[in-house]
């Protein structure tokens, strides 16, 4: 279950990086519901909350919330965000996380 959700997160925040070179209007609202998401997930995924990747993660999405970046930022951001989250799901892997879900 928690490898379904991860796999979809990675498409989630890749999404971010079209919006923002495309200066789409949207790419605020899809923050704050990007966040939803994340913040939900910590208590869907308690182990998440401990995990020092997916709080950075937090992090970056957040601080694209509330600050101007340029798009060059928003690419490093978005591609070390998916980096984490793999690294995450190889974690997972190792003891095994679908059996906490």
């Amino acid at each position: 279950m928690i490898s379904k959700f991860l796999n979809g997160l990675v498409g989630a925040i890749y999404k971010i990086l079209p919006l923002k070179e495309d200066e789409n209007s949207y790419l605020s609202d899809y923050l704050d519901s990007l966040v939803v998401q994340l913040k939900g997930a910590l208590e869907t995924y308690p182990e998440l909350a401990s995990n020092v990747r997916y709080i950075s993660v937090i992090n970056s999405i957040q601080y694209f919330r509330k600050n101007d970046y340029t798009v060059k930022q928003c690419k490093r951001e978005v591609f070390k965000c998916i980096k984490d989250i793999e690294k995450i799901q190889k974690e997972g892997r190792s003891y095994n996380l679908e059996e906490i879900k």
